[in-house]
Formats: C-alpha cells, structure tokens, sequence
C-alpha cells in the first residue's frame, strides 16, 4: 500500500510546468587525451609509485575490516587499464609459478565520434609477490634500447605498437 500523500513539509510554490527532454551528460569528459609517453624514467616511476599506494591502501583496508577467510591466498587486486585503442598483453600479467593471475577482463568504448576500445584486465597478486612488477616497471624505467626499434618491456607496460578496434 503506498504512503498517503499528507507531507505538509513539502511546498510546491506554483502550478506544474512542461520542460523539453533532455539527456543527462555522460559522466566521462570525451575531451580528454592521453599524451604518448615522453620519458621511460617518468612513466616508469609513475607505475612504481601508483602501485605502491595501492598495495598500501589494500592492505590498510584489510586490516581495518579485520576479516580473515579460511583457507583463501591474502593478496590484492590490481586492475590495468590500456589506451584507449592499444590493447593488454594478458600473458605478461600473468605468472602462475608466483601465483599471480588475470581474474577478469573486460572491456569499453571511448566517448569520441570514432570509438575506440580500452581494455581492462583485474589481476590477483598474492602478497609478498608485488615485487615482480615493482623490478619490470624498475627495468622498464632504466633500460634502454640497444639497437633502433628494439622494445624492452614495451610488452607489458608500452604495447603501443599493437592496436585494436
């Protein structure tokens, strides 16, 4: 039975009025680029840094909610995302001799007059085993091609040269 309508703190001021639809914005600025990467060192370290904060905060929530499940591997999850139209090299992300594993996949469109795809990958790493990214963002930050157009780490962290639809 629906509530009686008696709510006399409610004042409607004026007889009701008709508007022309309209839709509500998207809630993603379509007007924002991502800038090629101008410096490994930079880009490197940025990877370092947002992964340390959020290991940091995973681990500071756990502790908070102070819930322990029987017999699951603690650890965190981290999802990577790729430009938009550059897809994930899944099996980078992946190593099961650390247990380290892609949980889910899924992927979106960009809000541009010609979409383009960006893929986001959900990876579990136990704990202790977020140094086996932290040492690849690390190499990919310091090392440098020894020859024109020899890619190292680029798989993994900088796939631009692989595009999808």
């Amino acid at each position: 039975m629906p509530a009686p309508r008696n709510r006399k703190h409610i004042l409607v001021p004026g007889p009701p009025t008709a508007e022309e639809y309209r839709s509500h914005p998207r809630g993603f600025d379509n007007k924002i680029k991502l800038t090629p990467v101008t410096s490994r060192a930079i880009h490197g370290k940025a990877l370092v840094l947002a992964l340390n904060a959020v290991v940091a905060q995973a681990t500071q929530r756990r502790h908070q909610a102070g819930i322990e499940v029987q017999g699951a591997v603690p650890g965190v999850y981290v999802q990577f995302e790729s430009q938009p139209g550059v897809p994930l090299h899944l099996k980078s992300l992946e190593d099961s001799r650390q247990g380290i594993e892609v949980v889910a996949v899924n992927h979106s469109k960009t809000y541009e007059s010609r979409p383009r795809r960006i893929e986001r990958a959900t990876v579990f790493v136990p704990d202790g085993k977020v140094k086996h990214f932290l040492e690849r963002f690390e190499s990919y930050a310091t090392a440098s091609p020894k020859q024109k157009g020899d890619r190292r780490y680029e798989g993994m962290i900088d796939p631009r040269s692989r595009r999808c639809a």
